[in-house]
């Protein structure tokens, strides 16, 4: 990793590309300032969200950065089919879950209900994707066609809200949807209200069996260095963005967010067992 710094600054990079797990690496680093990364304005990358709080902590290793770039794809697309250009000078960067359709493939996308059917601007739903690079199915697994094709679209699993027929907010993985209540939580857009916190330097949230609400949300903070911050203020930021059954009920704070190895997307499962574990110790009172 510090080799990476040192051929950045070295080359006078103007711009890098790397997942966020990748800079999540870097910004562990204590010597980081020991490098000259002022020639960095521009971050490209994939694989797995960049929240607005990891846009704001790599702003402090590299001081001139003014775009951060995203793309979105599954294997089955063979390619990225959406993409995302932030200002992270002039624009909110709370708004880097907003995806656009890509014109490097001749894709259609659509955001559709639990029938199929398309929802209006505005509403949530899974998001289909129809296009020349999108797989016509399955080697030795045709079972899945059924599964996850409709007349030529692949179903994704993933949740958005629509904005119009080429933006979309992404919100997470459908498996990971939180149902409380009766209701759906993205465990993504409970955790960038959390990042707003004070103190709060990352998170991941869940949910975890509970008998009368179904699953309750459980979150795990990562506190930044020396802070110090409580459920009860956490609770507080989070009723300036969140409806209330959006609310955290429980918080553990943990020292790191546990990660996939490889890419290093953020894993839900490994949290989710971890959340189970620690609702067992409230129970049973240790």
């Amino acid at each position: 990793i510090q080799n990476f710094l040192k051929q950045t600054q070295d080359c006078e990079a103007n711009g890098i590309t790397c997942p966020p797990a990748f800079l999540e690496s870097l910004l562990l680093l204590k010597d980081t300032h020991s490098y000259d990364l002022s020639k960095v304005v521009a971050i490209e990358g994939g694989m797995d969200f960049f929240s607005a709080s990891l846009i704001r902590r790599t702003r402090e290793l590299f001081p001139n950065l003014k775009v951060y770039g995203g793309g979105y794809g599954l294997v089955e697309t063979c390619n990225v089919y959406m993409f995302k250009i932030i200002d992270v000078v002039n624009e909110d960067v709370e708004q880097t879950a907003r995806y656009e359709l890509s014109d490097m493939a001749e894709n259609v996308i659509r955001v559709c209900d639990e029938d199929g059917n398309e929802v209006a601007d505005g509403e949530i739903g899974e998001i289909y994707v129809k296009g020349p690079n999108v797989v016509a199915g399955y080697m030795e697994t045709p079972h899945k066609l059924k599964e996850e094709f409709q007349d030529g679209w692949l179903r994704t699993g993933d949740i958005a809200r629509k904005i119009n027929d080429r933006v979309v907010s992404l919100m997470g993985r459908e498996k990971f949807f939180i149902k409380r209540g009766g209701k759906s939580v993205s465990p993504i857009v409970v955790q960038a209200e959390i990042n707003k916190s004070e103190g709060v330097k990352d998170s991941a949230v869940v949910g975890v069996p509970h008998p009368l609400f179904g699953e309750m949300i459980w979150a795990f903070v990562v506190k930044k260095e020396g802070a110090d911050v409580s459920l009860k203020e956490i609770k507080q930021t989070c009723k300036k963005g969140l409806p209330y059954y959006m609310m955290p009920d429980q918080v553990t704070f943990i020292d790191d967010i546990p990660k996939k190895s490889g890419v290093g997307k953020v894993d839900f499962i490994t949290i989710r067992k971890m959340g189970v574990e620690e609702l067992n110790k409230t129970l049973s009172g240790k």
